[in-house]
């Protein structure tokens, strides 16, 4: 009796194209990708990428920020010219809130910074994913601007947290039990 082989058909709706100079970042996320059922494209440069999303329909992109040929912005830029709405996610082991806050103004989903947390970027992938596909309605400029806004918001509000903390902290001569009592906040959340 003969085995039949199983064909299994890919989904459009799960490939992801993953840009990143370094082999061992392209690596690890084709194969956390992979292991997660997605069609995974890589590209170790922008000039490939570009090749890949003139040829391929491609669900979502991962993209290096810093490379040799060009960053991972420049590609973005190109997308939104392009027209080409797919969600893009910019990771980067050398990033700070301004590049992050570039890459969020610049229509990025998400920075992520390296080493990169496998688990948390598989679920992001699956709701921008998820809800790019149920979401039917056309978003107008403004909805977007505001949307921007605030993540720009969100990223500078984190930022300036620490800075606080940090700034009471070295106030209080690096006594956290007084500066939590000025920060009015939890001791064990300066720990």
């Amino acid at each position: 009796m003969a085995l039949k082989k199983e064909v299994h058909k890919e989904s459009p709706h799960r490939s992801v194209l993953v840009v990143d100079d370094e082999s061992s970042s392209l690596f690890y996320l084709n194969t956390l990708l992979n292991g997660a059922g997605y069609r995974v494209f890589s590209a170790p440069s922008v000039k490939e990428a570009l090749n890949i999303l003139k040829t391929k329909e491609i669900s979502a992109v991962i993209s290096d920020l810093v490379m040799p040929d060009r960053s991972g912005l420049e590609l973005l830029a190109w997308i939104n010219e392009q027209k080409i709405a797919v969600p893009f996610f910019v990771i980067s082991g050398k990033g700070n809130i301004s590049q992050a806050v570039s890459a969020i103004q610049a229509g990025a989903v998400d920075f992520i910074c390296k080493p990169i947390d496998g688990k948390l970027l598989i679920e992001q992938l699956a709701k921008v994913i998820r809800d790019k596909h149920a979401c039917t309605f056309s978003i107008d400029e403004e909805s977007v601007s505001i949307s921007l806004q605030f993540s720009k918001a969100q990223l500078s509000l984190n930022f300036i947290e620490e800075k606080i903390k940090e700034v009471v902290l070295n106030y209080c001569d690096q006594n956290k039990s007084a500066a939590a009592d000025i920060l009015k906040i939890n001791r064990k959340t300066l720990y």
